[in-house]
């Protein structure tokens, strides 16, 4: 608070000292006897830009000192901040020089009106008659209520907490939202995998899945061109097997004219003998073919799935993708870490 004001050579007023108690100080008195004069000077000494026609004697220099005592307005932060000395009792001072120099001191340092505007604008509020928006700022409000209630101290202590407190909530936010991103990563992580696992991937998955479907596709053209085959070889009248039958009934006859014959007779045989099993497992895998659609459709999408699995995983092989696979068992999103930190 202001306890004195001391004005010398400012319009009117040779010298005065003003002093302020507790409590509330009235100043009246009729209309040109200087109340104006006194908050003029009030305002010089607080920043205000000097008028150069104050002076009541032009040859000497205007001096105005107020002294406050803020020893509760914890300012020792924007004092060292300015580079000042702090003093509970604390005094502004201004001259000004008939020449037109000014200059500003606070506990007779020397600083400029940037640096008085600074410091004083902590130490007291000047109101004109109607102006009343400083009271309703929420910030001059509750340093008002802190200084009237001798609080500073609980003030400050109370806002290291809150300031603390808003950290940790802050962090908290920010563990929910690495939690929540980390879930969302582990569930995608795990779909990944068992996507790929259901696939039963080996690397001759692929191989076999398009022979199943080109043989389903085509179950008609090759029952068709087997039989052809089977007809060639078993045909009672013209088969293969037939005329093979009676090249060895006509080596068996002359074999025993010349040992030459014996080794034909042998690899011919040997030949039938084959032929017949072939044409046996022709004819089982013949019967074995049924065209299935409901079959053919499951194919197909399995065979869609793992192409687009492909463009997914950005790979072109099989052997990609097991690889692919393996990765994803190893590096699961562990969601317990998290979970500690939030409890």
């Amino acid at each position: 608070m202001i306890k004195t004001l001391s004005i010398s050579n400012f319009a009117i007023i040779d010298y005065v000292e003003v002093n302020f108690d507790k409590g509330m100080t009235t100043i009246t008195g009729e209309t040109g006897t200087g109340k104006s004069i006194i908050l003029g000077a009030l305002s010089m000494v607080l920043g205000k830009r000097a008028d150069l026609t104050v002076f009541k004697n032009p040859s000497k220099k205007c001096i105005i000192e107020a002294y406050f005592d803020i020893s509760k307005y914890n300012l020792k932060t924007i004092f060292d901040q300015e580079n000042i000395d702090y003093e509970n009792e604390t005094t502004l001072r201004r001259e000004l020089i008939p020449s037109g120099k000014s200059r500003a001191f606070i506990n007779d340092c020397l600083v400029n009106l940037e640096t008085l505007t600074k410091i004083s604008s902590n130490l007291i509020d000047i109101h004109n008659q109607n102006e009343m928006h400083t009271f309703f700022n929420s910030s001059f409000q509750f340093k008002f209520l802190d200084s009237l209630s001798d609080s500073f101290d609980d003030s400050n202590t109370f806002k290291v907490k809150f300031l603390k407190l808003k950290a940790m909530e802050k962090s908290l936010e920010n563990l929910i939202k690495i939690n929540d991103a980390g879930i969302k990563e582990y569930d995608y992580q795990k779909f990944l995998y068992e996507e790929l696992k259901s696939l039963d991937l080996n690397k001759d998955l692929l191989k076999n899945l398009e022979d199943e479907v080109n043989e389903l596709s085509n179950i008609y053209e090759i029952k068709s061109k087997l039989s052809f085959c089977i007809d060639s070889i078993n045909s009672d009248e013209n088969g293969i097997l037939t005329r093979l039958s009676g090249i060895i009934s006509n080596l068996t006859s002359i074999k025993i004219l010349t040992n030459k014959v014996s080794n034909y007779y042998s690899r011919i045989n040997s030949l039938s003998i084959e032929l017949k099993d072939i044409i046996n497992d022709i004819e089982k895998y013949s019967e074995s073919l049924d065209y299935n659609p409901e079959l053919l459709d499951i194919k197909n999408a399995k065979l869609d799935k793992i192409y687009t699995i492909f463009k997914k995983h950005k790979v072109s092989s099989i052997d990609e993708l097991i690889e692919e696979q393996n990765k994803l068992s190893k590096v699961f999103f562990d969601k317990n870490i998290l979970t500690k930190k939030l409890d």
